[in-house]
């Protein structure tokens, strides 16, 4: 089920708001989806057609801002710009296929961060059984 509204929205003098949920799914929780599109020239069809390709995106810079700093990122050149770009791009690459199958980012993020603290407990549990001296586990850690 589809509903369009074209008109002034918030400071907008001329926007469309398309709302949709499935049919069986009416007034249900979370099934309501909401999209508005600057151009009224579009068909309601086309502004769906163009969201529900870009979705995935709009996901993707999301979870990386939340999760991988794309947000917080203090650099200018278009060199340093396009390296974390792909260094995002491969770190979330990793974190929905390095499991047995692929899964969802938010799935694989929690798995590689459990990996993570795992090894370095590990490395704590070899450094205090080789008998390192917490000064030094302390500086290693940056700690210090």
């Amino acid at each position: 089920m589809v509903y369009r509204y074209e008109g002034a929205l918030n400071g907008i003098d001329n926007a469309v708001v398309v709302l949709c949920w499935p049919e069986k799914a009416f007034k249900n929780e979370n099934a309501l989806h909401a999209f508005i599109c600057t151009d009224t020239e579009l068909d309601t069809e086309t502004i769906l057609n163009y969201y529900s390709q870009r979705w995935p995106i709009e996901i993707f810079f999301r979870q990386t801002k939340n999760n991988l700093g794309l947000n917080t990122y203090q650099v200018r050149s278009t060199k340093s710009i396009d390296r974390l770009l792909w260094l995002i791009s491969l770190i979330y690459l990793y974190c929905t296929t390095s499991g047995d199958e692929y899964c969802k980012f938010g799935q694989g993020i929690k798995m590689v961060r459990k990996e993570v603290q795992k090894h370095r407990v590990q490395w704590l549990y070899e450094q205090a059984n080789n008998k390192v001296p917490i000064d030094e586990i302390l500086e290693e850690l940056q700690l210090a």
